[in-house]
């Protein structure tokens, strides 16, 4: 179905034209009403009398609808003209991360920021159980302003929420076993053998995405549809090679995690994904910042030479004690490892909770040391101090609920601060002035630390909240 301009579809003027995929043909109009250009797309001729096109057309609306995120499509409106539906959503201009990519291979920066968007709006979409199943650079867009969109959830597919069953029963359905929907080149594994896509089938497009974008170059390669699936199905990506930009390692090895052919053994969530990738823009804004500024990461600052005395004369002791220890009962046994973190820089001070359920410690990855926690069974690390300034040698109260840390003093300072923060995040509660880190007795009631009184450093035990 041709629209002419000057053609109105409900409060909406055609203007022109704009382009036609699979789910549609698309036009700018005016609605004026609100004295703003739209994009309206609406469902072609030899469409709308198919009941599952136009299911599915109805199912994009709904989806994109539930929808509020500045990296996804915003819909505005959905309306029938002559007995075609159509959908009303934001007009953007810029062109499509395909066309981008066309055009020049990406800096690594600029893909970099590309990727974080990307997943951003992926994780805004899958925290409403909607999975795209259609990820590819024709479905991303680029505006103008750098900024990117999610678009076309035409094959998106609800997954319904045991806890949200009453909320999406009305839109949600199932793809049948054996139905093949998707575009090849991008899609998952699973969704090539037409078994259900869940969340982690996005995840995989998304990965193959990435290594385009980094790399300039497709993922899985092929002379037909069938080679190219057959590669998704058992080959693996070349390494990355990017005619001479440095790509960080760890971003490869994301990438790779993204691609794996087993969804088990991918990210689980794309926003686990979208951290990882903050985090590495993170630590490459940071070591440019550092290395611009001249700073030395091994610079040690003048109110550690205290403390280095202390952690000295407690690891004499502690080796002393080891020595003289009895060997002979040592016995041989497999140990097991758990990797819980894999951030780009400094890792420290961890302390596992008294329930053994989570581990705090410290990472400098956001530019200073703040406190984090992470869940042994599993999950992204939670960054629970945000405050300018270092947060050290976290400390966990009796009952797992709470953290207690120390906060290094500031330049012209001799003192620093002994805070309390809930396990799960929030505002700090500052406790006392402390000339190091405090530890906390066995039964949980008292903390142990040195301070400066009268010019002479005394070992104080205070009450504890825990």
């Amino acid at each position: 179905m041709s629209i002419k301009p000057g053609t109105k579809l409900g409060p909406y003027e055609v203007l022109s034209a704009v382009g036609a995929g699979g789910m549609g043909e698309v036009y700018r109009a005016r609605d004026a009403r609100l004295s703003r250009d739209v994009a309206i797309k609406v469902l072609p001729a030899a469409y709308a009398s198919d009941p599952e096109r136009l299911r599915r057309f109805e199912l994009e609306a709904r989806a994109t609808g539930s929808l509020n995120h500045s990296n996804l499509l915003a819909i505005f409106d959905i309306g029938t003209h002559q007995g075609f539906p159509y959908l009303v959503t934001e007009l953007l201009e810029g062109t499509t991360l395909r066309g981008r990519l066309q055009t020049s291979t990406l800096a690594v920066h600029k893909a970099l920021d590309y990727a974080v968007q990307i997943s951003r709006g992926l994780a805004a979409a899958h925290e409403k159980g909607i999975v795209h199943r259609d990820l590819k650079p024709e479905n991303i867009f680029v505006c103008s302003d750098g900024h990117l969109k999610i678009l076309d959830f035409g094959l998106a597919k609800l997954i319904q929420k045991e806890s949200e069953a009453h909320e999406v029963a009305t839109v949600s359905f199932a793809t049948e076993e054996g139905r093949v929907l998707g575009t090849v080149g991008y899609m998952s594994p699973e969704q090539i053998r037409g078994q259900g896509a869940d969340l982690r089938s996005d995840i995989f497009s998304f990965g193959a995405v990435l290594y385009e974008m980094f790399t300039g170059k497709r993922a899985f390669r092929g002379d037909t549809s069938a080679d190219v699936a057959s590669a998704i199905l058992k080959e693996e990506p070349l390494e990355f090679a990017t005619g001479g930009q440095k790509v960080p390692p760890a971003l490869e090895r994301i990438v790779s995690h993204c691609l794996e052919k087993n969804p088990e053994a991918r990210f689980q969530s794309a926003r686990d994904l979208t951290f990882q990738l903050e985090n590495l823009g993170s630590v490459s804004e940071t070591s440019a910042d550092t290395s611009s500024r001249g700073d030395s990461p091994f610079r040690v600052k003048p109110w550690k030479l205290a403390a280095v005395t202390i952690l000295v004369l407690s690891a004499s002791s502690g080796l002393w004690w080891w020595r003289h220890t009895t060997l002979v009962n040592v016995s041989t046994r497999t140990v097991q490892y758990q990797r819980l973190t894999d951030f780009a820089g400094l890792e420290e001070s961890p302390a596992i909770s008294p329930d053994g359920k989570a581990v705090a410690f410290v990472a400098d990855i956001t530019g200073s040391h703040q406190i984090w926690v992470r869940l042994l069974a599993g999950g992204a690390p939670l960054q629970i101090t945000r405050d300018a300034g270092d947060h050290l040698n976290p400390r966990w109260s009796q009952d797992s609920a709470s953290i207690y840390f120390y906060v290094p003093p500031k330049e012209g300072e001799i003192q620093g601060t002994l805070w309390q923060v809930s396990a799960l995040g929030g505002p700090p509660r500052r406790l006392t002035s402390s000339l190091s880190e405090a530890d906390v007795s066995h039964d949980g009631t008292q903390l142990v630390f040195f301070r400066l009184n009268n010019q002479q450093v005394e070992l104080v035990a205070g009450e504890s909240d825990g």
